[in-house]
């Protein structure tokens, strides 16, 4: 188990059964099967943690959570969906404005993640106030990236160092504008991340993306495909160690949305080399929401045996001890196309990690220490 492992405290368990009935297809009617305490201040503090609790407080007006939850629990979901649902609508209207701004000006640009998933023409989420919206994230071309910055300084947004890890890899800048009360960020892409492999960090650059994964309509808006959806969703997920739930929750909907052609989902991965980023989403939310996803599909992406076994264990020492703890670390390594491409960034991840006088154990290129404190793992040749 990845996302609920079996030491799960009592709180975890509840949230995801809670989180299961409110989105599976058929939701069981039956209740927990497993009695724990329900805790309703600790499950609350991890559906806000998962930005889940709007999700529950929809599960509980249209009758799929069957059971009767603390009067104090309900309240606190249902303000957690009208805040949210605030501050989307704000969000939503400024994107369009954002969008409409780079146009006049004939920059070519894209929403992404959940800005796209959210306002798309297939509505993977119908109700604008189940799913939060962090900040709006936009895709354009390296070339016109002055351009489009410019446009947003227009706009009144202020360039800001929100978030230096991922502006150190040189494909993102984070603005920031205060609207009608409300800090609203968005991030300017170039370039997506991709595996942790030798060679390069970015999966997807902006004119890759812009070209290859976007349909364009009769006006010359840039509109992201499905598959672009499910590509750049199980990405975050993946590198973020499996993140928030709602990332889950945004990979079960654009599956079920539309029948899904899985052979092509797997040639696609191939080619964009992210198939264990996209194994470990799809595996995850097939656990939790139990979404139709076929196994031979699984299997076909997933990594070899030994390395799919240290990436669960990774993944699942995650959600217990969070995406700061060395598991997290080991599982972006593990996330590579091959064993070669984690034992090169392993090795240069060492390297990186000696210079700034960090004590570590030795990491050369075929000898890499992974999830296990104790466990020193040497890849073998013929596994992918």
């Amino acid at each position: 188990m990845i996302v609920v492992p079996h030491q799960a405290p009592p709180a975890r368990r509840w949230l995801a059964h809670l989180v299961r009935t409110s989105e599976m297809l058929h939701p069981p009617r039956e209740e927990m099967a497993v009695r724990t305490p329900f805790d309703p201040e600790a499950v609350l503090a991890l559906a806000r943690q998962e930005r889940v609790a709007p999700l529950l407080h929809l599960g509980c007006v249209n009758g799929r959570i069957g059971e009767l939850l603390p009067e104090f629990f309900q309240s606190a979901c249902e303000a957690e969906y009208y805040r949210t649902l605030r501050s989307n609508m704000i969000a939503l209207k400024t994107g369009r404005r954002i969008l409409e701004a780079l146009e006049s000006s004939g920059i070519a640009a894209a929403p992404v993640a959940g800005w796209s998933i959210l306002q798309g023409p297939v509505r993977f989420h119908a109700d604008p106030g189940s799913r939060p919206l962090e900040q709006l994230d936009l895709m354009v071309r390296e070339s016109e990236r002055d351009r489009a910055e410019f446009v947003l300084a227009e706009l009144g947004y202020r360039r800001i160092t929100r978030r230096i890890s991922a502006l150190q890899g040189g494909h993102e800048l984070a603005f920031q504008r205060n609207d009608a009360g409300a800090d609203l960020f968005v991030e300017l892409r170039w370039g997506w991340e991709g595996s942790a492999g030798a060679g390069q960090r970015v999966c997807v650059s902006g004119d890759e993306f812009l070209e290859g994964l976007c349909d364009t309509t009769v006006s010359g808006t840039h509109r992201p495909t499905r598959f672009a959806h499910l590509l750049l969703a199980s990405l975050r997920t993946a590198r973020h160690a499996l993140g928030r739930w709602i990332w889950l929750d945004d990979i079960h909907r654009i599956v079920t949305a539309i029948p899904m052609d899985w052979d092509e989902l797997v040639t696609a991965a191939r080619r964009w080399r992210v198939r264990a980023p996209v194994y470990a989403s799809l595996e995850a939310t097939r656990e939790l929401l139990h979404t139709p996803i076929p196994r031979d599909a699984l299997r076909e992406l997933a990594p070899g045996p030994v390395r799919r076994r240290l990436l669960h264990r990774s993944l699942a020492a995650c959600q217990m001890r969070g995406v700061s703890s060395r598991a997290a670390r080991a599982a972006q390594l593990l996330l590579a196309e091959s064993w070669w491409d984690v034992a090169r960034a392993a090795a240069r991840s060492a390297s990186v990690r000696s210079r700034n006088g960090l004590d570590l154990a030795g990491a050369g290129p075929t000898q890499v220490r992974l999830s296990h404190p104790q466990r020193v793992v040497t890849p073998s040749i013929s596994e992918p």
